[in-house]
């Protein structure tokens, strides 16, 4: 078949973004593609302008995201929605759920919010709007907010990925197991290696989302606690490639805890993780999808560890994690095989 991959967002849009993005960043886009192509499809991930036609395609996914100033090519996704009743939805952030699972109670408002002065001249590619659009965007949002059509997201095994969509039809709503065809990144190896610094990595915002569970699993520790990520705060920013590799330099590496805990959302980092051969400290719901090992600890529990004991739960982590979380692709096609066979 000929997909059409398309979406809000350069990211949804672009075949091999991690080329692209300034931090070689690891999206799921890639192990989907990747599945497709692998099952025999061709698949043209781009851009859909305003207008276009998109009738020529056998499939076409869409994938959504949260209203936000990135959504460069919004226009172009909803477009495709309402010109095509057949459009299968995507989710690329783990963000979204939380804004699409309001857009049903003003769907006049949310085009409002896309449509004005600001939205066309700073965000949209098409940098105009005619009347025509408008109500196609209407009819797109009203569609999705209906709840009614195939939505899938990135997701490991074991998760109950539905509780992302409390309002959606639970017969509509699929994930597909990127981990098998993601972007595998391993770390750098030294000629000489060093021993692993007693030290805990956080790589990411301490945020509304993210403060309570860092203050709970950072509490009593002593060894340092190195931040990664936030410009404004001065805080060193690495590629994702030389991020992994600092993964194996330190033992302890955090991996803050959000809502959507017990989904199985995918994170490139437990793998990451578990191939530098270091501990992953995560929230308790979602650590659990990976093993036992995964679940109960802090900085202080670790800090008590002997370095016998660091090296045996970072053996047991790596171990659980690719037996409940095996490379076996052929779960993966059969995922897309129902998702596409899902009737409307």
């Amino acid at each position: 078949m000929k997909i059409l991959i398309t979406g809000f967002t350069n990211a949804a849009c672009t075949k091999d973004f991690h080329k692209r993005s300034q931090i070689g960043l690891c999206t799921a886009h890639f192990g989907l593609v990747q599945c497709l192509e692998d099952m025999g499809h061709r698949v043209d991930q781009r851009p859909v302008m305003a207008g276009e036609d998109v009738s020529g395609y056998d499939k076409v996914i869409v994938f959504l995201m949260h209203i936000s100033p990135f959504n460069k090519h919004i226009y172009g996704a909803l477009w495709t929605i309402a010109q095509r009743p057949d459009a299968l939805l995507a989710i690329e952030d783990w963000q979204s759920p939380k804004n699409i699972n309001t857009w049903k109670n003003d769907v006049n408002k949310v085009v409002d919010s896309i449509t004005n002065e600001y939205y066309i001249n700073n965000v949209v590619a098409e940098k105009e709007l005619k009347p025509e659009w408008k109500t196609a965007f209407v009819d797109a949002m009203s569609s999705i907010s209906e709840g009614e059509r195939p939505i899938m997201g990135p997701a490991f095994l074991g998760g109950d990925f539905k509780m992302l969509f409390p309002s959606w039809n639970q017969e509509k709503i699929f994930s597909w197991y990127t981990h098998p065809y993601t972007l595998h990144l391993t770390p750098t190896l030294t000629l000489i290696p060093e021993p692993k610094q007693k030290v805990f990595n956080f790589a990411g915002l301490i945020q509304s989302e993210t403060e309570k569970w860092f203050e709970r699993t950072t509490k009593g520790a002593t060894w340092q606690i190195k931040q990664y990520g936030s410009k404004a705060k001065k805080q060193e920013r690495l590629s994702e490639q030389d991020m992994v590799t600092t993964y194996g330099d330190q033992w302890g590496i955090l991996m803050a805890g959000y809502w959507h805990a017990g989904s199985g959302w995918w994170r490139a980092r437990p793998q990451q993780v578990a191939d530098a051969g270091s501990i992953l400290i995560c929230e308790d719901k979602e650590g659990i999808i990976f093993g036992e090992s995964y679940t109960g600890l802090t900085c202080e529990k670790i800090e008590g560890m002997s370095d016998e004991q660091l090296v045996k739960l970072a053996a047991t982590q790596k171990e659980e994690f690719y037996t409940t979380q095996p490379l076996d692709k052929t779960i993966t096609k059969r995922q897309i095989e129902e998702y596409f066979a899902c009737e409307f």
